[in-house]
């Protein structure tokens, strides 16, 4: 029922809790939560974590309030668009195929967003807690591999960061935008410099101007998809 879903919001944000400073990572952070803290009672016991499924539904019933408070222009952007809920019926994944990347890649401002754009699109990173902390140093050019630091699963040991081949599609923006960064300031060090301080909104809105310009048909949940084409292109290698 939605007063659990109510309860375990307000136990984990406090009820003072400014909507406005809930971000995407807050959102990902609660769902960690929900999975392997909060305490739930099953007939004479107390246990932490609840299942997947009771997860998805309590995440998506903080989905439909948030949208509220946007739609009430309280918030710029719901921070719970990008964490998995329960599915919605006639709700269908969307595979962005390379077609569509292409002519979006095209359209992005900057070699900045289409880099961010391909480790969505290619790396399958997620967008933007997997981006705002990642440093040149990360990066193993001889190798080809790419240092991952993971926020969302950082509290559960030995998950805190991955190592992820850099693929071929990522290499040419990844070495562009390399190239590009003068040591001393920001871009010598952060590989994308201007994810740093952003919330959710700063990340959808010139993704949606590409789309526009690209003359495309936009897909939900913006980058969430796209990490999800990718996850399906691997798994079919």
């Amino acid at each position: 029922m939605r007063r659990h879903s109510q309860r375990a919001l307000i136990e984990y944000f406090g009820a003072k809790r400014d909507v406005t400073t809930i971000t995407e990572g807050d959102a990902e952070q609660y769902r960690d939560w929900l999975l392997t803290e909060f305490v739930q009672r099953r007939r004479l016991e107390e246990v932490k974590g609840v299942s997947e499924a009771v997860a998805r539904k309590r995440c998506g019933d903080a989905r439909m309030w948030f949208a509220h408070a946007v739609k009430m222009r309280m918030i710029d952007s719901n921070p719970f668009d990008a964490v998995p809920v329960a599915a919605v019926a006639g709700e269908q994944k969307v595979f962005v195929d390379e077609d569509v990347t292409q002519r979006v890649m095209e359209k992005l401002p900057s070699g900045e967003w289409r880099l961010l754009f391909a480790l969505a699109r290619y790396q399958g990173l997620r967008i933007p807690s997997e981006v705002q902390g990642m440093e040149w140093g990360h990066v193993d050019w001889e190798r080809r591999r790419l240092l991952v630091l993971s926020p969302k699963t950082e509290r559960h040991r030995g998950h805190d960061r991955r190592e992820m081949p850099i693929f071929p599609e990522t290499m040419a923006v990844l070495r562009e935008v390399f190239e590009a960064a003068e040591p001393g300031t920001p871009a010598g060090r952060w590989v994308l410099p201007m994810s740093r301080g952003k919330t959710g909104a700063a990340f959808r809105k010139p993704l949606v101007r590409a789309i526009e310009l690209a003359g495309v048909a936009a897909w939900p949940k913006l980058y969430h998809m796209l990490r999800s084409t990718r996850q399906t292109e691997l798994e079919h290698l």
